[in-house]
């Protein structure tokens, strides 16, 4: 007989489990949301983002909050406008007690390079705007545990530091347009996406399958094939999601302590200045005070969108700490200047 043949068979893969309104009450990200009068949810239509929809409704009625869905036509594919439509006629089957709008976005300024950015930043524009008229600051969103572990891995492939490779957080500020002052929120970072398709499937609730997400001209979906081959070495979605959460620990740790180098640094401040000790700043670490430049940059610079990249803040603070003689350069649309005489640093916002 041959060694190799296996008399009894592997065992399958036990099928996932569906997520139950208990489970995503005791969620941390849910459990912060305790005291709000008002949510909305980003709803595509996609298994998790209904599942999401329905957690959310059902946790939101035991506790009279209010749940406005949010369904945004991309304008992709001249089926969207009929697929949105088609989400809001499932809510209106399946989730009793919260209202629905969709939002269209305008097909005449879609440029044809850069399509999932630039969808995914209208996206959240028009959301944020629709949260802002109705008042509700805090937004729901469906990425999950697999979301999370895809990433890590992008950001890696752009060579992105410990920030970037820590992933998204469970609850952040919009950083489309932070003054809109909508607060994203994450319940579903720990949980796997079968787990949220088999929560649909106990539910009975209708979802659809966007194309896209099988198209390989994203990097995003080749990511997705190259991890089921890292899956398949060890490197599993569970432990490149873990990974993030530590690194996100960490990121959480170099904050406190950036925080505590700002306080004790600054001299003065304003919207459009920020003077630092010179000498105070130089004693920290180099992190930290990448950090701190990093801060004062995005803060001087005013609102573009994005900071300035994380490799010319650090060429910055290695011309600035390690190389005698700097004296001024600018970056970010600041004025970055360095008084030996006084020991000071100051960054100053650009004259128009």
């Amino acid at each position: 007989m041959d060694p190799f043949v296996l008399l009894t068979p592997l065992p399958e893969e036990p099928a996932p489990l569906a997520l139950d309104a208990v489970a995503f009450a005791h969620l941390p990200a849910m459990q912060a949301l305790s005291g709000v009068s008002a949510v909305a949810v980003a709803l595509s239509g996609g298994p998790d983002s209904m599942a999401l929809a329905a957690l959310t409704q059902e946790w939101a009625q035991e506790r009279g909050i209010a749940v406005h869905m949010i369904t945004v036509d991309h304008a992709l594919r001249p089926e969207s406008a009929t697929e949105a439509l088609r989400v809001g006629d499932w809510v209106g089957q399946h989730l009793s007690g919260v209202t629905h709008r969709v939002l269209r976005r305008d097909a005449a300024l879609i440029t044809p390079t850069k399509l999932q950015e630039q969808a995914r930043h209208d996206r959240y524009s028009l959301m944020a705007d629709e949260c802002r008229t109705r008042g509700i600051k805090h937004l729901l969103l469906a990425h999950h545990q697999d979301d999370q572990a895809e990433t890590f891995l992008f950001r890696l492939c752009k060579g992105s530091g410990l920030d970037g490779l820590a992933g998204m957080n469970s609850q952040s500020a919009m950083h489309i347009d932070p003054k809109k002052g909508v607060t994203l929120v994450r319940p579903l970072l720990g949980v796997d996406k079968g787990r949220l398709v088999a929560t649909c499937q106990a539910r009975a609730l209708p979802f659809v399958s966007d194309p896209s997400n099988t198209n390989d001209k994203f990097a995003r979906v080749r990511l997705r094939r190259v991890m089921s081959a890292l899956g398949r070495e060890g490197l599993t979605v569970r432990r490149l999601a873990v990974t993030a959460l530590r690194l996100g620990r960490a990121r959480a740790a170099l904050e406190y302590y950036a925080e505590a180098a700002w306080v004790d640094a600054v001299v003065s401040q304003s919207d459009c200045d920020v003077l630092f000790d010179l000498t105070k700043l130089s004693a920290v670490p180099e992190d930290i005070r990448v950090r701190v430049l990093t801060r004062a940059l995005a803060q001087v610079g005013g609102d573009q969108g994005y900071g300035p990249r994380l490799e010319q803040v650090e060429e910055l603070g290695a011309v600035l700490f390690e190389q005698a003689g700097f004296t001024r350069t600018t970056l970010h649309h600041c004025l970055v200047e360095n008084s030996s005489a006084r020991k000071t640093l100051r960054i100053t916002r650009e004259k128009p």
